[in-house]
């Protein structure tokens, strides 16, 4: 089951730039539903009675574990983002519909005041953002902190030195986090 939807988001992943941004969105809220209703649904079901999985992601994958906390916090137990890109107006032309604002975090968080998601999302355990000082999405992952932070969400904040955008550097932050 993950193989094939791992296969369909490889597939009718919004960013690929293939038809308008209307169209990119309506694939990323199919691949978002699918993610939801079923893979979680499957991994709770089979995980230790610790507590619901803990999202995780790097790069673009980063900004999907960040997401995955923010609108169905009590489906996971919180959320590893690495190195993420977290603006997603920039890649849509200044287009806006509601699964434009639902999937740009800059966009809805600021006016997120339901305490049935903020409780939730305050109560998860780990909440990280890590990325590298020279990261090119360095400043989004500053951003992304404070706009939690505002919303009284204690997330942690790191900032590697270099680079730290590829494999061994997520290997080395993922056995830290998923350790701690």
């Amino acid at each position: 089951m993950f193989r094939s939807l791992s296969l369909v988001i490889l597939k009718f992943r919004w960013r690929s730039r293939e038809g308008s941004p209307s169209i990119q969105l309506s694939r990323q809220a199919v691949c978002s539903s699918a993610c939801c209703s079923s893979s979680l649904s499957t991994i709770a079901l089979s995980t230790s009675p610790s507590g619901p999985p803990v999202a995780c992601g790097t790069s673009f994958g980063a900004l999907h574990a960040v997401l995955v906390a923010a609108r169905h916090p009590i489906r996971v137990g919180g959320f590893i983002a690495l190195s993420g890109a977290y603006d997603t107006a920039r890649w849509l032309d200044g287009y806006h519909d509601d699964n434009a604002y639902f999937t740009n975090l800059f966009a809805f968080l600021p006016g997120l005041t339901d305490e049935a998601y903020l409780g939730p999302l305050r109560a998860m355990h780990p909440k990280v953002i890590v990325t590298g000082e020279q990261d090119p999405n360095v400043d989004d992952s500053r951003k992304l902190a404070g706009l939690l932070r505002e919303k009284g969400v204690d997330v942690g904040l790191e900032i590697w030195p270099g680079w730290a955008h590829d494999w061994p550097y997520w290997k080395d932050m993922m056995r830290r986090y998923l350790a701690g």
